[in-house]
């Protein structure tokens, strides 16, 4: 019985679990975490990435997920390897770097973000 008021009491509390979302409270000015599909509206070019050759010979598919920062002016600052086959990797993160979108602009100020970034390989 404490146990469940405890959860209870935690539950009817959700200051306490607040979350503080990076880049919109005044003490905090990292980027914003926006979601991969949401972003991805906001693409003004997307370099399509080359299919490694080895990739081919060897018959590999698949998908490599990124995280990518973009700057307030929307240029691709820096690209993270999440997951995905490694002899596909450098090819997403070559094509991504060269992306760019319209600047996301919050409260009249644009800011930079985070995003995930999905690149699909496809043998066809």
């Amino acid at each position: 019985m404490k146990k469940l008021m405890a959860i209870a009491i935690l539950l009817a509390a959700p200051s306490v679990w607040a979350v503080k979302t990076p880049g919109l409270g005044a003490d905090d000015s990292g980027p914003v975490k926006i979601a991969g599909d949401i972003q991805s509206l906001r693409a003004i070019t997307q370099v399509k990435p080359v299919y490694p050759e080895l990739a081919k010979m060897t018959h590999t598919e698949g998908a490599v997920m990124l995280q990518v920062s973009i700057t307030k002016e929307g240029s691709v600052s820096k690209v993270e390897v999440l997951t995905g086959p490694p002899l596909l990797t450098r090819a997403a993160q070559e094509a991504v770097k060269q992306w760019k979108y319209k600047p996301t602009i919050i409260n009249g100020q644009p800011v930079e973000v985070i995003t995930n970034v999905r690149v699909a390989f496809t043998l066809k």
